[in-house]
C-alpha cells in the first residue's frame, strides 16, 4: 500500500513539473532558450520536495526518538517552516533565472512563453489529490507558486504516510517496537526520495 502511494505522489509530481519536456518550442530570439528553463521546473521542483520531505521526516523522526512532544505539527514547526521558506526562494530565484528572459524577472515582456515551456495549455495548476494548489498560471512566477504548492503538498502527504499510523506510546522509549517505527519512517520516505530523484534525472 506505502509503494502504492509513494508511487502515485511521485509520478504526479514529475507531470507537473516535467511537462514541458512535451512541448514543441516556438521561434524565440538568440538568447532565448527554453529548454534551460524546463530543466530547471524540473529540476528545482525536485529539490525543493526533497528539500521539503527531508525537514518533514527530521521532526516527526524527533518525536519518534522522544525529543519532541508527540502532539507536535511538524508541517507548522518552526524549523521546518524556516527550511521550507528557504527552499521556496532558491526555487523562485533559480526559475526566474533560467525562465525570465534577459532580466531574470518573472511576469515581464521578455519572459520565456508558456507555449515554449510546455506550460500554453495550462490555465490553473493541476495540483496534486488531496492538496489545495489551484492557482491561475500566467507566468513563470505562477508556475513557481504551483510547484512549490504541489511540492508543499507531495512531501506533506508523503511523511504523513510514513509515521501517521504509528503508536505514539512507544515514542521515546527505545524499546524494539520503537526502533522499529524509526527505521520504517525513515526506509520509507528515501525510497520517496531516492524515487524523485532518479524519475526527475530519467
Amino acid at each position: 500500500m506505502n509503494l502504492s502511494r509513494h508511487r502515485h505522489l511521485t509520478l504526479v509530481l514529475l507531470v507537473v513539473s516535467a511537462s514541458a519536456l512535451l512541448a514543441v518550442g516556438s521561434p524565440r530570439s538568440a538568447s532565448a532558450d527554453p529548454l534551460l528553463c524546463k530543466r530547471a521546473l524540473s529540476s528545482e521542483s525536485a529539490k525543493y520536495t526533497r528539500t521539503v520531505t527531508t525537514a518533514l521526516q527530521k521532526c516527526e523522526d524527533a518525536k519518534v526518538i522522544g525529543t519532541l512532544p508527540p502532539a507536535t505539527d511538524c508541517t507548522t514547526n518552526s524549523q521546518v517552516v524556516a527550511m521550507q521558506g528557504r527552499a521556496s526562494q532558491r526555487l523562485m530565484r533559480k526559475i526566474a533565472s533560467r525562465c525570465g528572459g534577459d532580466d531574470r524577472t518573472c511576469g515581464t515582456a521578455d519572459d520565456e512563453s508558456l507555449v515554449s515551456i510546455g506550460w500554453g495549455a495550462i490555465g490553473t495548476c493541476p495540483g496534486l489529490k488531496g492538496g489545495s494548489c489551484s492557482n491561475a498560471i500566467s507566468n513563470c512566477n505562477d508556475i513557481a507558486t504551483c510547484l512549490t504548492c504541489v511540492g508543499q503538498s507531495a512531501a506533506q502527504q508523503t511523511v504523513a504516510l510514513d509515521y501517521g499510523s504509528f503508536n505514539s506510546g512507544q515514542f521515546g522509549t527505545g524499546s524494539a517496537a520503537n526502533f522499529c517505527q524509526r527505521s520504517l519512517g525513515k526506509a520509507s520516505t528515501t525510497f520517496f526520495m531516492d524515487r524523485l530523484k532518479a524519475v526527475q534525472k530519467c
